[in-house]
């Protein structure tokens, strides 16, 4: 007796479409986790230093200038401030004119002139063509517009004559003692060049961005690229 062979039904093909499915939830999944995890955070706390730095620039122009962000939040454009006053104290100068002037052989008449001036002394940055700071398109920190430091100005607020002696021949005049005025602020401005409070003021200015910034090293240019230029 023969038995019959039952047909078998035919197989139907795998269906990848939930493999697929389920694969890319997965990486949807990943790519958000990864967004929140890693990317939101870092651009949160890119813009938390940002304000930071941006409260200190504020602090530093009082109610002058405006900052404002550019198309990146991560570059702050400084712009109508002009002079960045940061450091003003008191400084006193003496300098004095002594000029010997021959009559006859070795008779001579000598008249000596010595001041003493009082200056109200500014020192900080040149920033007429603004300022951008902040980090590159690579991340890196930068200040654009930052140049050197200097005597923004030296305004005398007193002086007086501590020696005035003229010679019978050679007398003290008023070109003399003008002379010696302008003398009294030159000799100001060339006393704080020559102590090393410039330079002391730049590296505290530099320190306080590295640490507003977050970072150990940062690139200062003294121009402005023309991209940022306000």
């Amino acid at each position: 007796m023969s038995s019959e062979e039952s047909p078998q039904a035919p197989r139907r093909g795998r269906n990848p479409f939930p493999l697929l499915a389920g694969l890319a939830l997965l990486v949807a999944v990943a790519g958000g986790v990864w967004w929140f995890v890693m990317v939101r955070p870092a651009q949160s706390l890119a813009e938390n230093t940002i304000s930071k730095v941006e409260r200190f620039l504020g602090g530093l122009m009082g109610n002058r200038g405006q900052i404002t962000r550019l198309d990146s939040s991560s570059l702050l454009k400084v712009s109508d401030v002009g002079e960045l006053a940061l450091m003003e104290f008191d400084l006193k100068v003496n300098k004095e004119i002594r000029s010997e002037q021959v009559v006859i052989g070795p008779l001579t008449s000598t008249k000596n002139l010595r001041m003493e001036g009082r200056f109200k002394v500014k020192i900080g940055y040149d920033i007429t063509s603004g300022l951008t700071v902040g980090y590159n398109e690579q991340g890196q920190a930068i200040i654009q517009g930052l140049g050197e430091p200097k005597v923004l100005s030296a305004e005398m607020e007193s002086v007086k004559t501590v020696e005035d002696k003229s010679g019978i021949w050679n007398k003290v005049n008023k070109k003399d003692r003008d002379q010696l005025v302008n003398q009294l602020r030159l000799q100001a401005i060339r006393d704080v060049k020559e102590s090393g409070m410039l330079k002391q003021m730049d590296s505290l200015m530099q320190q306080n961005m590295k640490a507003l910034l977050g970072v150990e090293d940062i690139q200062i240019e003294p121009v402005l690229e023309s991209s940022v230029i306000p």
